[in-house]
């Protein structure tokens, strides 16, 4: 893998990383769900606003969004695998991609059910 190829793989793993890390809607989303409620609510790991009920479509597009990044790294990650030189990284970034992808896949999945649901 010559160096832009690298500098390249970088800067776009860094683009979807550091927002998942700092400010990051699916673990909000799954977190509220394994919290016991406090007062009637649910608890979130930090404040979002995308856990507000007025912006579930802009939360579903926030998720499609990290849904397709983590497939297209994770397809983008299997295309280099002849060029890298440590197979051990290579496979851990790889199941990485993929546990991340399908956890992605199943929280958007969730809340496409919930939000279409309609309670008595």
């Amino acid at each position: 893998m010559n160096k832009s190829k690298k500098i390249w793989l970088v800067i776009s793993a860094s683009i979807f990383v550091l927002p998942e890390i700092f400010w990051s809607p699916l673990c909000n989303f799954l977190y509220s769900f394994f919290m016991p409620t406090v007062h009637g609510s649910s608890q979130i790991f930090r404040y979002n606003f995308l856990l507000n009920t007025q912006f579930e479509f802009l939360y579903k597009i926030v998720l499609l969004v990290q849904l397709v990044g983590t497939i297209a790294f994770t397809f983008g990650w299997i295309r280099i695998r002849n060029t890298l030189k440590s197979k051990s990284i290579y496979w851990f970034i790889l199941i990485l991609g993929v546990f991340l992808s399908l956890m992605a896949f199943f929280t958007f999945y969730l809340l496409w059910a919930v939000g279409n649901m309609s309670f008595p």
